[in-house]
């Protein structure tokens, strides 16, 4: 069995964790590293795999610890609340800090093409984050393209780093880079006749 590198989050949720230190590897060199109050905690679920090859799937999570991180892709985001059936590209360059980026290539004047609470993350980023909210003022507006395809996209956290003019910015699949949080809470369940699913914890690598 070619054992996958990226798995399955089932639910995601973010974390406003205490700043704690960790030991993480970075190029195959362990270093202490913190966690941040911008990371998200993920609950991983494998593929359904076939009881005799879990073995080899767990003797994977045993090698990676808590130590190595690794992908995480995130389908759950492909039940968008909006309307987006593309990924999309960025219209301008954003700054670290910032929460909003000018997005093009949508279709022209496409209403909800995300909701709050959507995840997007942009390419050479690790880190997924949630669609925030577009007030004006008292008002909370829907984020619709222009007759050009463009809109402004509000995230509820901050870049960690800046975000160069056409970025990729995906909406369907995003993936994070996380480590796990113990190597003891591996659960196993039995899904149907000979195959069966393995949940761990996580936390966002950034």
């Amino acid at each position: 069995m070619i054992l996958p590198d990226v798995f399955t989050a089932s639910t995601v949720s973010l974390s406003k964790t205490e700043s704690v230190q960790r030991s993480v590897s970075r190029g195959g060199v362990i270093q202490l590293g913190r966690r941040t109050a911008h990371e998200t905690e993920v609950k991983i679920t494998s593929p359904l795999i076939k009881q005799k090859d879990v073995g080899a799937l767990i003797a994977f999570l045993d090698d990676v610890g808590t130590s190595t991180p690794f992908d995480v892709e995130l389908p759950l985001i492909s039940k968008l609340k909006g309307s987006a059936t593309a990924n999309m590209r960025t219209r301008a360059a954003a700054t670290a800090g910032s929460k909003t980026l000018l997005i093009d290539g949508a279709q022209a004047n496409l209403m909800n093409i995300v909701k709050p609470n959507d995840m997007f993350n942009v390419s050479g980023h690790s880190k997924a984050y949630f669609v925030g909210v577009n007030m004006t003022g008292n008002q909370v507006n829907a984020f619709n393209s222009n007759g050009t395809g463009q809109f402004t996209l509000r995230s509820s956290q901050p870049l960690i780093k800046n975000v160069a003019n056409n970025e990729t910015v995906n909406f369907l699949t995003p993936k994070i880079t996380v480590v796990r949080t113990s190597d003891v809470d591996l659960v196993i369940s039995v899904k149907r006749s000979n195959f069966v699913t393995v949940s761990f914890d996580a936390v966002e690598f950034v």
